[in-house]
């Protein structure tokens, strides 16, 4: 009797254990086909929300465009808003998770083992793959209809010339924990980009509204912006700088040019450089720096140019005035040689520019006087920020003249001592080329709505810094300089262009002196003299294959002023 009851038990159990293995497969699949077809848009609307999250703010944020000279004035896009993708996955519904790792890591060309971890986390709602995916491959990957690989729409910054601008337009990224633009024009018109807050404009001066505009703007009106550079040149400049750069073996570059007359920056470019589209690639932050208007550096014999004004302006000097040249001079305990110390005897102060004597400007600075010097820099800018729209601007130093001391008077003469920003001194050697009148620098010429121009840029006058008269003496001394021998490759052919070199040593703060073997040269000018086109600053830092500028930062300079002028047609 107990056997039966026993036989009788035992199937019963296994009755119960299948239908409970019955029962929990049936939920798993249940479940699965739930996720699947009911909740499917739940998780696919969070994913959308969370590219969209990352692309905040971006959708109505304003463009930015250059003039395309080749192009009947067509306007150029160097900044947008684009449609891109990101490619996520909900790993819960992900039915097999080795085969889609294997075809995502072909379509978006990933490695897989970026990919397959992100598909075997359990109950993860989402998972973002890829961002910024071109439309193409974003339709490639939904036409496949992998089990829970699916695609959203996001609005991106996008800069459809890479690193070409990159220094001009800056990005749009994250400062102070905030979505904004960052650096450059991104930067220093975020506000007015970003939600059409005019505050900025409406403060400083140089901006002309449109009288005949019919509608107000308001603060949602979506504002672009136009650039005042040239695309052409700045594709020809940039390309040039990397080239002398990476033949040089130098550490880094610049070049900027502008219009002397109005102070418009028609090419601005520093190598090494970046491509805002992917700029938190970078390795090292600093490239982001703008090295244009904030790297300080002292700028050695470009800043007798400076000297010599100051000296000719206030009367102390004429070009044919001369002084006893010995090679060398001496201040207390210091001794000042020129490059070539041999005694050269009586000599001109054209001759001081043309063989870069450091004796020579020593001299001039001495016959201006130190408070007149020192006024002379300061009117042409230097201590100071130019005002020129782009994001973090330094101002150079001249804090050593604070001391009114005989030695710094002298190293200053010949640009040691005091630190100026490439912006400075190319706008000061504008205002020379320019009779005498210092304009700042501008790189946006217009704010538009659409078809309709809202402000316009008005050239801004800083100052007439010396007399027309003292700008031409000074810029016929500069002709001579280029044309006498030593910098010659900055010539072109048919025109008579001015300007001057300098081979600067580099301060090395923590041995309070000058590092060994290392400079930075250069050369700024303007051309044609008798009636300047443009202004230009070419800097090669640190080249190992360079001894001075003339070999250097010279022929840089000459081969761009030579497709500029051709360029533009200026007559010979």
């Amino acid at each position: 009797m107990i056997l039966s009851l026993m036989s009788l038990a035992i199937p019963n159990r296994f009755f119960w254990v299948g239908a409970g293995v019955v029962a929990g497969v049936g939920f798993i699949l249940w479940r699965l086909f739930s996720l699947q077809f009911f909740y499917y848009s739940i998780y696919a609307n969070q994913a959308d929300e969370k590219a969209e999250g990352r692309s905040l703010g971006i959708s109505k944020r304003g463009n930015i465009y250059l003039n395309d000279k080749n192009a009947d004035s067509s306007l150029f896009p160097v900044a947008v808003n684009k449609d891109l993708y990101v490619v996520y996955a909900v790993p819960s519904l992900v039915t097999s998770p080795e085969i889609s790792t294997k075809v995502l890591a072909g379509e978006l060309k990933l490695e897989e083992s970026a990919i397959l971890p992100k598909l075997i986390k359990a109950d993860d709602p989402y998972e973002p793959i890829a961002s910024r995916v071109e439309e193409e491959t974003a339709m490639r990957i939904k036409k496949l209809n992998m089990s829970g690989i699916g695609i959203a729409r996001e609005k991106w910054r996008y800069y459809p010339s890479g690193s070409f601008f990159s220094h001009i337009v800056g990005f749009v990224g994250y400062r102070n924990d905030k979505k904004g633009g960052v650096y450059g024009v991104e930067g220093y018109y975020d506000d007015l980009l970003g939600g059409g807050n005019m505050e900025k404009i409406e403060k400083e001066s140089g901006w002309q509204k449109n009288p005949s505009l019919k509608n107000e703007v308001s603060q949602t009106d979506s504002l672009d912006l136009v650039l005042s550079i040239d695309r052409n040149l700045q594709f020809y400049a940039c390309n040039k700088l990397k080239e002398y750069v990476e033949k040089l073996e130098a550490s880094g570059g610049n070049v900027i040019v502008m219009n002397p007359k109005n102070g418009a920056i028609w090419a601005l470019c520093n190598y090494p450089t970046f491509d805002p589209n992917e700029y938190s690639k970078v390795g090292n932050p600093e490239v982001y720096n703008n090295m244009s208007i904030i790297g300080s550096y002292e700028p050695g014999s470009t800043f007798k140019v400076m000297t010599m004004a100051a000296a000719l302006d206030s009367n102390a000097l004429g070009p044919g005035s001369t002084y006893n040249d010995e090679g060398k001079i001496e201040i207390g305990p210091y001794t000042i040689k020129n490059v070539n110390p041999v005694p050269l005897g009586d000599v001109s102060m054209i001759t001081v520019l043309e063989k870069s004597l450091n004796t020579g400007a020593i001299y001039a600075a001495k016959q201006a006087g130190f408070d007149s010097f020192r006024r002379y820099l300061e009117d042409f800018g230097f201590g100071a920020k130019t005002g020129i729209d782009l994001d973090y601007e330094s101002s150079g130093d001249l804090s050593t003249l604070d001391r009114k001391s005989e030695i710094y008077l002298a190293t200053a003469s010949f640009g040691q001592g005091i630190t100026v920003t490439p912006i400075q001194l190319l706008a000061s050697y504008g205002a020379v080329a320019n009779g005498g009148r210092l304009f700042r620098p501008y790189v946006v010429e217009q704010i538009v709505r659409g078809s309709d121009t809202v402000w316009q840029r008005q050239a801004q006058l800083v100052g007439q810094v010396i007399s027309p008269r003292t700008a031409a003496l000074l810029g016929g001394m500069l002709v001579t300089v280029i044309a006498g021998g030593q910098n010659k490759q900055a010539s072109v052919q048919g025109y008579y262009l001015g300007g001057k070199t300098g081979t600067a040593q580099i301060s090395d703060k923590t041995q309070k002196g000058y590092s060994e073997g290392g400079t930075i040269q250069s050369f700024v000018g303007f051309g044609p003299v008798d009636d300047p086109f443009f202004v230009m600053l070419t800097k090669i830092d640190e080249p190992k294959k360079s001894d001075f500028a003339g070999s250097s930062a010279a022929p840089l300079f000459g081969e761009i002023a030579k497709f500029l002028l051709e360029y533009y047609h200026v007559p010979k």
